[in-house]
């Protein structure tokens, strides 16, 4: 997984670690605790990737001294559902809609024609 863990953010501070176009949703949420935010690198954010994610902060989630937050480019279906269920709230750039059997399919489909080129 690439992502950063950071503890302790302050809502102005939530403002500064976000992309530019995510620092209107930052600016909005409720600055009454401290964050604990969780910002993924890779496109789109998986299943896996949540999934560890929130075992990584799973203590500061039991504490509740802290809201956890995660932040991406762009979340699967079902990644967003885990995130949902568990209460943590998401930022996201954007949203295509992928599902992780469809990603899976095009990212392997890409990828074959590489390790197995035509007429080889």
């Amino acid at each position: 997984m690439t992502a950063k863990i950071f503890r302790h953010v302050l809502q102005p501070q939530l403002q500064h670690l976000v992309s530019t176009c995510l620092k209107p949703l930052a600016a909005g949420m409720d600055g009454v605790r401290p964050y604990v935010v969780v910002i993924f690198k890779s496109r789109p954010v998986r299943v896996g990737h949540v999934r560890k994610a929130l075992r990584d902060i799973d203590e500061v989630i039991r504490a509740g001294d802290e809201l956890p937050v995660l932040v991406g480019v762009d979340f699967t279906q079902e990644a967003l559902e885990i995130a949902e269920r568990s209460g943590v709230k998401v930022l996201e750039e954007q949203h295509h809609g992928w599902t992780e059997e469809r990603y899976s399919e095009i990212h392997t489909s890409n990828a074959s024609p590489k390790k197995f080129p035509p007429n080889a």
